[in-house]
């Protein structure tokens, strides 16, 4: 998906059909159900459009470090009302986690393979819904060298889960 704006020209043509079958319907000028399902039809294609041309909810996880796709991922936890997190408690050392598995999909874009790096101060190489920042906290605190756990975030929006492991140095 890009971050392109659409055109005036792009948006009159998605919408001009559905502006034109709701009138329709509406102004009452067929008078029959087929007036109707047109209206229906044209507000139904009008929102479809929009929400495409609007881009929605893209996806968003930070990487590759992008400026755009930072404010992307903290445009959409807002909107979500989830908290974003940028550092955890420190650690002293230097660790690597990685998105091992997830539920379903979340809706800041999390994905498998995603990786984010913890400085022995704590700070996060990129930001984090907190539920993601707390279960990566908990497993660099709780993982001794050498050993494999894995810990799970839950999603406050709907229960979805991403579970992380700490990559191997």
């Amino acid at each position: 998906m890009t971050d392109r704006k659409p055109s005036l020209f792009m948006i009159v043509l998605m919408v001009l059909p559905a502006g034109i079958a709701t009138v329709v319907g509406v102004s009452g000028l067929g008078g029959s159900p087929t007036a109707a399902i047109a209206a229906i039809g044209g507000l139904f294609y009008a929102l479809v459009m929009l929400a495409g041309i609007s881009g929605g909810f893209e996806r968003s996880a930070v990487h590759p470090r992008d400026p755009e796709a930072r404010r992307r991922f903290a445009r959409n936890a807002r909107a979500l009302g989830i908290p974003i997190a940028e550092q955890v408690l420190a650690t002293g050392r230097p660790a690597t986690a990685v998105a091992v598995a997830t539920s379903t999909a979340c809706p800041l874009g999390l994905l498998i393979n995603d990786r984010w790096g913890v400085s022995a101060f704590g700070n996060l190489d990129e930001p984090l819904c907190k539920p993601a920042a707390d279960a990566i906290e908990r497993l660099v605190r709780c993982s001794a060298p050498g050993a494999a756990p894995q810990v799970r975030c839950v999603c406050p929006r709907g229960g979805q889960t991403v579970t992380f492991a700490l990559q191997a140095p």
